[in-house]
């Protein structure tokens, strides 16, 4: 009865393993296998893989601090073959000899000898503007008219006083007449002696009036020529009738007396206008003045008539050509500088009043600076640079501060050493490389 217990439990349990799916030993062991594979799927998966793009960035920028950078400076590769299309040139930065010049800074201005403001003759009403601010004028054109108070006032007595000498003419031709008849009648015994000297003493008078009145009349005479009428219009007063002088006698144009720009303007239509009243202030740009801090050191090297040369950000490729002027007599006692004046001309108005300048003085004497071809500076994210070629196909960006410029050299005051080596020709393409490479890694950057 055990027995047969014994084998029925473990025909049961054979059943029950069967159903289970137990595997074999070498089963489980494939399992594990697959298990470990799986880990590595997914852990290569994490893993970062490796850039599919590295090798495009040959011939582009490194940017500083970028990941792979050895340190924070920047470099742009441009492999040889790519260097020879764009026939790159070299030179080393060496000490030469140049002049001793004197830099300092100041501020575009008005030339103070070419300015007109503009006042009226006299009290009157406008009655039209031709211009307004900014407006570009030429020397003779009609800026505004008005309506002349005065000038009206002007033609009234001149007309009257050209009536009053007709008259006294008129008067000294009777007296003239009265006297020659009374001579006439003295050597006939007509009349008393005592009578012809009173009809001389007429005569003379007549004569005074009419003087009398040609002076009274020449003061509204100048005062016509000072409100702008010619000799013709004012002859033509005296001949007119009243009924014939046209209402717009009195109307009075204000010129501009230089070609410039109009700077500032305080005149509107029917807007009353008295002596005082400034119009218009016009500036001519065609030069400008360049006022500077001199330091004391240098005041014994610079003297009026001397050349200045004149750099501004705007153009920074471009030299504006001047002289100085004015060396003032007074030290500022807060700074110790005495200040200059350049004039320059202005061709094209490109120089705007308080931009900021660099004066550029010959000093006296020469000294020793280093210097590179000018062609190797580039302007770069607003910083001077040179690319220092450190490897056949690799360059530097190096930021340097300039100094003066001479026959095509520039000084390098700070930012490399004598004897290393900068792209001339070539740089632009270094500069257009490091700038396509920027771009490329934002876009990357944005995906």
């Amino acid at each position: 009865m055990n027995m047969k217990r014994k084998i029925c439990i473990a025909a049961i349990s054979a059943i029950f393993f069967s159903a289970c799916g137990s595997k074999p030993a070498t089963d489980a062991k494939h399992d594990e296998a697959g298990h470990d594979h799986e880990k590595e799927e997914k852990k290569d998966a994490k893993s970062p893989k490796k850039d599919s793009h590295a090798d495009e960035h040959k011939g582009h920028a490194h940017a500083a601090g970028e990941p792979g950078a050895e340190d924070k400076a920047e470099h742009v590769v441009v492999e040889l073959d790519q260097q020879k299309a764009n026939r790159f040139e070299f030179a080393k930065a060496e000490e030469r000899s140049a002049s001793r010049t004197i830099q300092t800074t100041g501020t575009i201005s008005l030339n103070e000898t070419k300015i007109a403001r503009l006042r009226p003759l006299s009290r009157g009403r406008v009655s039209s503007v031709r211009v307004r601010v900014g407006d570009a004028v030429r020397k003779g054109q009609e800026l505004l008219t008005y309506d002349n108070v005065e000038l009206g006032e002007a033609v009234a007595q001149y007309r009257r006083g050209a009536a009053q000498i007709a008259r006294a003419r008129t008067e000294a031709g009777v007296a003239g007449r009265a006297l020659e008849r009374a001579r006439n009648l003295v050597d006939l015994g007509g009349i008393a002696k005592t009578e012809l000297d009173k009809r001389e003493a007429d005569a003379k008078n007549a004569e005074a009036a009419i003087e009398a009145e040609i002076a009274e009349q020449s003061l509204w005479n100048e005062k016509l020529y000072r409100f702008g009428l010619g000799k013709s219009d004012i002859e033509a007063l005296s001949t007119q009738r009243s009924g014939a002088i046209p209402r717009e006698a009195s109307i009075v144009a204000v010129r501009s007396p230089l070609d410039g720009i109009v700077l500032k303007m305080n005149a509107a239509e029917g807007e009353a206008i008295q002596l005082e009243t400034q119009l218009f202030e016009i500036v001519d740009t065609s030069t400008v003045w360049v006022q500077a801090d001199l330091y004391e050191r240098d005041l014994s090297a610079v003297k009026v008539g001397d050349l200045a040369t004149v750099l501004v950000e705007a153009y920074p490729e471009e030299k504006f050509r001047g002289r100085v002027t004015y060396i003032s007599d007074v030290v500022d006692p807060d700074s110790r500088t005495p200040k200059i004046r350049c004039e320059v001309p202005n061709p094209g108005r490109r120089l705007k009043l308080d931009m900021y300048a660099t004066i550029q003085l010959p000093g006296r004497g020469e000294r020793k600076v280093l210097m590179v071809p000018a062609g190797a500076v580039q302007k770069l994210e607003g910083r001077d640079v040179v690319f220092v070629r450190e490897e056949p196909n690799e360059f530097e960006i190096r930021a340097v501060r300039l100094g003066v410029e001479v026959q095509g050299w520039i000084e390098i005051e700070s930012g490399i050493k004598a004897g290393e080596t900068v792209a001339t020709r070539g740089s632009f393409v270094l500069k257009s490389e490091h700038l396509k490479a920027e771009l490329g890694e934002a876009g990357h950057s944005h995906d």
